[in-house]
């Protein structure tokens, strides 16, 4: 490979592309896939108010979040979801 084209790619080395949901969150920010979100949920069914991770359910085909200590859930333009970080910079957002 020639020199400049290999040092312009090395540039990039420390990038991770993350693929968008279609879906932005209550500030108007877009979800990623690998977004770490708060969500709230009271919709008398079900009460959530946890921290999760988004990332694609190969089973199910879509985005859900990954919640801490509960089943995943799908990801749903009727839940207040907020953007609170990602698991490549913030994944002590997961922890305890």
């Amino acid at each position: 490979m020639n020199g400049g084209v290999k040092s312009f790619l090395e540039q990039f080395d420390d990038i991770i592309l993350m693929q968008y949901t279609g879906l932005d969150d209550k500030k108007g920010l877009g979800i990623f896939e690998k977004d770490i979100v708060k969500i709230e949920v009271d919709d008398g069914f079900d009460y959530i108010d946890s921290v999760g991770f988004v990332d694609w359910h190969e089973r199910e085909r879509e985005y859900a979040v990954f919640l801490k200590g509960e089943p995943w859930r799908r990801l749903s333009v009727r839940d207040e979801i907020e953007v609170i970080g990602d698991i490549y910079q913030n994944k002590d957002l997961l922890e305890g």
